[in-house]
């Protein structure tokens, strides 16, 4: 049996048995949501390095916001990887 009040509607009351005479309370208020990991402490962007093409990619979902403006250091500092051409493979065939 669930049970949401008028006066008190983010406090949700259950009971898993008729027989139980208190009802149980969940709380089902939004919390503010903490990042579990300071990404800060990583230095990823030293660590790790993507692809020139991935990158742009990343940057161009950021500039039609489908990645929130919040984010969009992150992804603008990240250091790209840039291949050199392999010349002397082209030059032995």
């Amino acid at each position: 049996m669930i049970k949401i009040e008028k006066d008190n509607p983010t406090l949700l009351k259950y009971k898993t048995s008729y027989k139980d005479n208190d009802f149980k309370i969940i709380d089902i208020r939004r919390k503010c949501r903490k990042s579990l990991v300071d990404l800060k402490l990583f230095n990823l962007n030293s660590d790790i390095k993507i692809s020139l093409e991935k990158k742009k990619d990343l940057v161009s979902l950021c500039h039609s916001n489908a990645i929130p403006k919040t984010h969009w250091s992150f992804y603008e500092t990240l250091e790209a990887e840039v291949k050199a051409k392999n010349t002397e493979a082209d030059e032995s065939d």
